[in-house]
């Protein structure tokens, strides 16, 4: 093949190459023109479906929480907490934080819930033994809500250190929340059923006054029902048995 040949056929490839660009860059803006436009009839129809009021409302609160978002996303992105101090002996607490950064935040009024979770550690490492009525306070509400988020935690099974957007613990609560139904409605059903045992008892082979003065003669059916259900229920509990062989076990035992 010729030079002259050669550079022919290189010209062709790329016009090639260039109609080909075209025709794709055509093809999605074409494909994009007709999304924006499906767009526009879909939000026209939800305008004429929920009235424009409604609509405004809630964009409006949409608005409101991507502010907030970017608010927590900004707060956690702000250095660590080298040293806090109580600014006030009686009444409401007034706290100063210093951060790595050299920047410090004064928060009157002070509650726990001002800092998240990576603040609480923060502090408690920060400052883990200062004294006085102020301090024992914010200790005490640290710890508490550090407690039930690992008692949340380990009943969800749950990662702290990973947004709850990424997991799915709604799915673990409602099977805890099920579990838990399910085990008050067996004690429930179970204690109406000891309840029949009174309400079966039969008089008819006493005297009138037998009947009457039944409570001075020692336990009675109600009596020895309750005695049964609770030890029935702690032989039950200890062998620390989920929901569902607790009524396997309690049925079991009934027999």
């Amino acid at each position: 093949m010729s030079l002259e040949e050669a550079e022919k056929e290189s010209t062709k490839s790329d016009s090639d190459e260039e109609a080909h660009v075209t025709g794709s860059m055509l093809e999605e803006e074409a494909i994009a023109k007709v999304a924006k436009q499906e767009g526009e009839v879909g939000k026209a129809e939800l305008i004429d479906l929920l009235v424009l009021k409604v609509v405004h409302k809630y964009y409006k609160y949409k608005l409101q929480y991507d502010r907030y978002c970017d608010k927590m996303i900004n707060r956690r992105a702000e250095s660590r907490i080298t040293n806090c101090d109580v600014l006030t002996r009686k009444g409401p607490i007034t706290f100063k934080v210093y951060r790595e950064d050299g920047i410090y935040e004064v928060i009157p009024n002070f509650k726990v819930s001002d800092l998240h979770l990576r603040e609480w550690k923060e502090v408690m490492k920060a400052c883990p033994d200062r004294k006085g009525k102020e301090w024992q306070t914010i200790y005490h509400q640290i710890q508490t809500r550090l407690d039930y988020l690992h008692t949340t935690k380990a009943e969800l099974g749950i990662n702290l250190d990973i947004p709850l957007s990424i997991q799915d613990p709604l799915e673990k609560l409602n099977d805890l929340a099920n579990k838990k139904r399910k085990h008050a409605d067996d004690i429930h059903n179970y204690f109406k059923e000891t309840k029949r045992l009174k309400l079966s008892v039969e008089y008819g082979d006493h005297l009138p006054g037998t009947v009457l003065n039944e409570p001075f003669l020692g336990p009675g059916v109600d009596d020895h029902a309750r005695t049964f259900s609770s030890l029935l229920l702690a032989k039950v509990d200890k062998r620390n048995l989920n929901p569902l062989m607790q009524m396997r076990t309690i049925e079991q035992l009934r027999q």
